[in-house]
């Protein structure tokens, strides 16, 4: 039996936060005065991801239930972008000699939780549309 079980609204709200925050770091990136043309083309990415995960909280209950698809892609895309976060991170470290932001792990671990959760919801969502 588990003591917490996610549901529609927390699903939606990690959504909200992972996209609001999101967006103000990535945005760093955009608006540093030095940054390199790769961080801003990574950060303009990270800004469409954001965009992309506020409008499936706006959306989450219609397109759980009848677009489970999209829910798993746009969680497998923010795993995906955080692993390249972190991976780049490390490299950078690696060439820099100073240490990797780990804040990307924080993504994957989250991105990861939601997408086990997903199926369970959308499952919820069908039973009660029956």
């Amino acid at each position: 039996m588990a003591l917490m079980r996610e549901t529609v609204g927390s699903f939606r709200t990690y959504l909200y936060l992972a996209g609001a925050l999101g967006a103000l770091s990535n945005l760093g990136l955009l608006l540093a005065p030095q940054a390199h043309p790769i961080d801003r083309g990574v950060g303009l990415v990270g800004l469409g991801l954001c965009a992309l995960l506020l409008y499936l909280a706006a959306t989450l209950p219609a397109k759980l239930r009848t677009q489970l698809g999209f829910v798993r892609a746009v969680l497998w895309a923010l795993i995906g972008f955080n692993c390249l976060m972190l991976g780049t991170s490390i490299v950078a470290a690696l060439v820099t000699g100073g240490f990797p932001n780990v804040l990307p792990i924080i993504g994957i671990l989250i991105g990861w939780y939601l997408l086990a959760n997903a199926r369970r919801l959308h499952d919820e969502l069908a039973a009660q549309g029956e």
